[in-house]
């Protein structure tokens, strides 16, 4: 639910996807809680996208889900935007996850 004016917020500008990359990236949720905790959070977005996949075939739901690649950009072209990236690729392959797909330019 939103607030204000229905499409308004968040919901106006979404792509309507979900993904299995936190937002506020698993390395810095590593450094404050640590390796185990932040597995715990990577593990537990692929298992809430493995079940909507699960309750959408289950329930014949025609939403037209599909897996699709998805793609990580900086969000600046500066060194620590870069870093940030290559910390989460990082992460990733430590948890037995593929590599993020994300493209990087010269800094």
């Amino acid at each position: 639910m939103g607030s204000g004016v229905s499409g308004g917020g968040q919901t106006g500008r979404t792509s309507a996807h979900i993904m299995p990359w936190y937002d506020d990236f698993y390395h810095q949720v590593e450094d404050v809680h640590g390796f185990y905790v932040a597995q715990i959070v990577a593990e537990s977005y692929k298992t809430a996208i493995d079940w909507v996949e699960r309750t959408v075939e289950e329930e014949g739901i025609q939403c037209n889900f599909a897996r699709v690649d998805g793609y990580l950009f900086p969000h600046a072209h500066t060194k620590e935007a870069h870093d940030k990236l290559l910390k989460e690729n990082t992460f990733t392959a430590l948890t037995g996850g593929k590599s993020l797909p994300f493209f990087l330019h010269e800094v």
